[in-house]
């Protein structure tokens, strides 16, 4: 019996990686998942005070339009990364 064979298998390897790796944006993805409308510029800048916050609530909202996820348990630094990484 192998390890979790208990288990069904609703999605196969490829379609995990798919859901849970990290999206590289291009330009227009960053257009599209980050721009904001006013209720969601309304929220972020009534909301967030600091522009550290602000940024990561934009970057959740963005990441969650593109993947329907959010961000757990991550570092804002690791976040910081990932928008520099994803703007270059």
């Amino acid at each position: 019996m192998t390890k979790n064979s208990h288990r069904i298998n609703l999605l196969t390897p490829q379609e995990i990686n798919d859901l849970y790796t990290i999206h590289k944006f291009t330009k227009l993805d960053r257009e599209v998942f980050f721009d904001l409308d006013e209720s969601e510029r309304k929220f972020v800048n009534t909301k967030a005070s600091i522009n550290k916050t602000r940024a990561t609530l934009v970057f959740q909202l963005g990441y969650f339009k593109a993947s329907g996820l959010f961000f757990n348990d991550v570092r804002f630094e690791l976040w910081l990364n990932l928008i520099i990484s994803c703007l270059i």
